[in-house]
């Protein structure tokens, strides 16, 4: 568990740990709760934000719950709701971060497979460059010609 006493502080935290949850105050001395969320999503989508605020503004809450907080919570914050909020913005952040290893590992197939792809097409080119300067060696008068035959089956062999 990590403190700050400010969003530059929790920005720093954020930057040297992994940080599963964050509980923002919207109110705090050198930048919004509301900015620190904006930078939050962009620079560590992996840490779920949870707010805090003294204000009870519906559309402060509905529109940051839009934005991907999981939750706001009216202060003075009663304890058991506090830890009950954590454990479901947990549940919900471990079930999106399940998501999304499935996602990365998908991506990361979906590269792998690109450049086998990619390579075999170059081989393929080669190939097709080779077969032409072949026929075309071919094609010249006085030169011998080369047959292409599938190998005989051995017997026995399946």
């Amino acid at each position: 568990c990590f403190t700050a006493s400010s969003g530059q502080a929790a920005l720093a935290v954020l930057a040297a740990e992994e940080i599963d949850l964050a509980v923002v105050d919207v109110m705090m001395p050198d930048m919004s709760g509301l900015d620190l969320f904006t930078e939050v999503k962009e620079k560590f989508p992996r840490t779920a934000v949870l707010f805090v605020s003294a204000e009870d503004r519906i559309d402060v809450a509905v529109s940051q719950i839009k934005g991907g907080a999981l939750d706001y919570l009216v202060k003075p914050v009663d304890k058991a709701k506090l830890i009950e909020a954590v454990n479901e913005a947990l549940e919900k952040q471990s079930e999106y971060l399940e998501k999304f290893g499935h996602q990365q590992h998908l991506e990361e197939l979906l590269v792998h497979q690109s450049k086998a792809l990619e390579n075999k097409v170059r081989e393929v080119r080669s190939l097709n460059r080779k077969f032409a300067e072949l026929s075309e060696a071919n094609a010249s008068p006085g030169s011998a010609g080369i047959v292409i035959k599938p190998e005989p089956e051995l017997p026995g062999a399946s």
